[in-house]
């Protein structure tokens, strides 16, 4: 476990999410974003080949990458550029096995105003209802005792995740050992967003069209290169939906 996750004994666990597109989407849409304009899909890969099937401006890319002692004490050094960024929307994590949700949660709030207004997120949903609680101002542990709040959102996630689809056979009480994490593009920065660490990591500067490409190469500098023979690595692109 990192030094940096919240530990309570009262501490709320919900089951936890398959890195499956389809079933994301499905829970973003019970939660009140548009995915007939931009959903999650599947980056086969971090080779132009796949990047290049993805449709543009992509939104935000997650990470789902197994958590290992050795590989999380490797990036203490890149940690060392987290700062506060007053743009940036980032929340803790303090929900065991939620950081599907915090994932989400990360990538939709960094959305660009051109995709929000595009992706109209009903105010009385339970996405509307969350972020006018949990707003940019807020610091990240008060989002996330935001988030431990929303029972809209908990029952939705715990319906996504005893979905049959779901193919995650770990109980709310298993202890997990992989992790989302979520790349946005905020204000010309590649930011990393991690509900277990205090604030946003700030990689490199980026732009929209880009934000893909770098997310990628950090991806494949910063976990991949540093664990080659492990191959539970999956990536997922929020990017517009295919007409």
């Amino acid at each position: 476990m990192s030094s940096e996750e919240v530990v309570r004994k009262d501490e709320l666990r919900w089951f936890p999410l398959e890195s499956n597109p389809e079933l994301l989407n499905v829970y973003m849409k019970q939660m009140g974003w548009d995915i007939s304009k931009y959903q999650f899909m599947d980056v086969f890969s971090t080779e132009s080949w796949a990047l290049d099937m993805i449709p543009q401006p992509v939104g935000a890319v997650m990470l789902l990458f197994p958590i290992k002692r050795e590989n999380d004490s490797q990036r203490h050094v890149s940690e060392a550029s987290t700062h506060l960024n007053s743009d940036v929307w980032h929340m803790k994590q303090t929900i065991r096995n939620a950081c599907g949700t915090v994932g989400i949660l990360h990538a939709l709030a960094n959305a660009s105003p051109q995709m929000k207004e595009m992706a109209l997120i009903n105010q009385s949903s339970a996405l509307g209802k969350f972020y006018r609680d949990a707003t940019t101002v807020q610091t990240p542990m008060e989002k996330a005792k935001v988030l431990e709040e929303n029972e809209d959102i908990a029952a939705l996630h715990k319906a996504t995740a005893i979905d049959p689809s779901n193919a995650s056979s770990s109980a709310a009480e298993d202890e997990v050992d992989t992790h989302y994490v979520t790349f946005v593009h905020v204000n010309g920065g590649l930011y990393e967003l991690d509900g277990r660490k205090s604030n946003a990591i700030r990689h490199c500067d980026t732009t929209e069209s880009n934000l893909l490409q770098d997310a990628c190469r950090v991806i494949q500098e910063e976990f991949m290169a540093k664990d080659p023979n492990e191959l539970r690595f999956t990536i997922l692109a929020l990017a517009p939906t295919a007409s």
